[in-house]
């Protein structure tokens, strides 16, 4: 495991610096003194007569633990906890919920759109092939013996409808910590890259609106984890199992 995140989306409030110092007050008491704000720049694609392109700057505040390990992360369009040391789903829940009520003092109306996501990262050893660990319909196409080919790279996306939205399921390279839609400088734990290394995602979102309300949301976000639970363990092999037994699964 690498990395698990729970999101949640809202309209964007250009408010929210002048909460800051409350917000900050109540991170610290559970738990997360360590404070950084920093600004991040959004790609905002032009559709005019030139079809340039912009980058906007918005403000991200990051409060984390003093293992550095977990991770609060508040922009003026999402609240998100992110941890590189995830301990059984419902501890994380439990944090989860107890930020949405100190998150109270935003006074965020609606939550648009609720993301939990797992990051796993699969790295077969020496003589070992990508098949020997995720099914065969992810792990994708080895090339026959004698053929003079080598498999560089491989990449496999599929998508599912469940009852609470859409669950995606990415197989992807790994050449970096963290897959190349997530970057977090201040996260502390991740993984070391060898060659061959692949991240096994599952992303499981729903768009229905929700009242920002504590046992609303995290009771939104309990839903969201069968589906995980259930590819998981329909995607990883035997072998995988037996290799990752007593760590922690989703």
């Amino acid at each position: 495991m690498v990395l698990v995140l729970v999101q949640a989306r809202f309209s964007q409030r250009l408010d929210l610096a002048g909460r800051i110092p409350a917000f900050r007050q109540a991170c610290e008491k559970l738990g997360y003194p360590i404070f950084r704000e920093s600004t991040v720049r959004i790609l905002n694609l032009g559709f005019g007569l030139s079809d340039s392109t912009e980058t906007q700057p918005t403000p991200r505040w990051d409060f984390l633990d003093k293992t550095q390990r977990w991770n609060v992360v508040l922009s003026q369009e999402f609240l998100m906890i992110q941890t590189t040391d995830y301990p059984i789903f419902e501890e994380f829940l439990a944090k989860w919920k107890d930020l949405l009520e100190a998150a109270r003092l935003l006074e965020i109306p609606v939550v648009e759109r609720l993301g939990l996501r797992y990051v796993d990262l699969v790295q077969p050893e020496a003589g070992e092939k990508l098949a020997d660990y995720i099914a065969p319909a992810m792990a994708g196409l080895e090339p026959i013996a004698g053929s003079g080919l080598e498999r560089k790279s491989h990449l496999a996306v599929t998508v599912f409808q469940s009852a609470q939205g859409l669950m995606v399921v990415r197989v992807i390279p790994a050449t970096t910590p963290l897959p190349p839609d997530l970057d977090n400088p201040h996260l502390k734990g991740l993984k070391f890259i060898t060659p061959g290394s692949v991240f096994l995602d599952f992303d499981h979102a729903s768009t229905d609106g929700l009242d920002f309300d504590p046992e609303i949301v995290s009771s939104a976000t309990d839903a969201l984890h069968e589906a995980p639970d259930t590819l998981f363990r329909n995607v990883v092999t035997p072998m995988a199992f037996d290799k990752w037994k007593g760590r922690n699964l989703p």
